[in-house]
């Protein structure tokens, strides 16, 4: 009798200590980050669904405007964008969020797993229709692309050239692709290259080698990305193993991921809740 009420109070104990490592919904806080020139809100942006899909689960849900929005575009340094995804954070925590996930889209992944690298205080990485390609832009490739990345190529020329001589806090007028359209960058040398240095942290395959192995990636993409082209030797076999990461293609395209993709998300940000 003795050894079967030790049995039932070692249970109990393991039983509790699983349901104390458990994260209720509202422990748990999750930052959306929207794509190149898009919008946290509006009826056409992608991430809605999202958005409403975790908030009725009772996860505690942020989308700030970034500045990449089709406001902001390009705003500042890349740290500028670390410092106001970490004020985010801080408010999620702030409201009682004990795990945090940052989900984001195109652009918004690259800055979801450089903060991750950085912070080390990261639980989970949704990386949707990941975007923004500072290597490849580099190498001007063209293989993923349906015009030439070289224009961008061309822009961090001078912008290097622009620093070399000095004049790095000079602004100029540079070359972005965003989804094979040139869009025209109004920056300070020094803030470009912040974005589109193929060495720096905006550069996903160089983040992920420096993220924390606790943090868990999912990595979801629409088999009409042309990203999709690259597989997961680009970036997802250098990010270090977890049991909670997933490499995850679906039909879809790079605008729809985060609709398409949606049950999916979804419950990877539970898997995360959970013990």
């Amino acid at each position: 009798m003795k050894k079967i009420l030790q049995f039932v109070f070692a249970f109990l104990t393991l039983l509790g200590s699983f349901s104390a490592a458990a994260a209720s919904p509202q422990e748990v806080g999750v930052l959306i980050l929207h794509g190149k020139q898009g919008m946290p809100e509006g009826s056409f942006s992608p991430i809605n669904k999202l958005f409403d899909a975790l908030t009725s689960r009772g996860y505690v849900v942020s989308r700030p405007e970034m500045p990449w929005s089709r406001k902001r575009y390009l705003e500042g340094h890349w740290q500028q964008a670390m410092t106001e995804i970490k004020t985010a954070v801080d408010q999620l925590r702030a409201k009682g969020a004990k795990k945090i996930v940052i989900a984001g889209h195109s652009i918004g992944s690259p800055a979801a797993l450089s903060y991750a690298a950085q912070s080390r205080d990261v639980d989970g990485v949704a990386m949707m229709a990941p975007g923004h390609v500072p290597l490849l832009y580099s190498e001007c490739l063209t293989r993923i692309a349906p015009i030439s990345l070289c224009a961008v190529k061309e822009s961090l020329d001078e912008a290097r050239s622009m620093i070399a001589s000095g004049k790095g806090d000079q602004k100029g007028r540079f070359t972005d692709i965003n989804q094979g359209s040139r869009v025209a960058n109004f920056a300070t040398a020094n803030e470009f290259m912040s974005y589109f240095d193929p060495t720096g942290d905006a550069e996903m395959s160089v983040a992920a080698q420096k993220l924390p192995p606790r943090t868990a990636v999912l990595w979801i993409i629409g088999s009409n990305d042309a990203l999709v082209k690259l597989g997961k030797g680009y970036v997802f076999d250098s990010l270090p193993q977890n049991p909670k990461s997933q490499y995850v293609e679906i039909g879809s395209n790079h605008f729809r991921t985060p609709m398409d993709g949606l049950e999916h998300i979804v419950a990877w940000v539970d898997s995360i809740a959970a013990p």
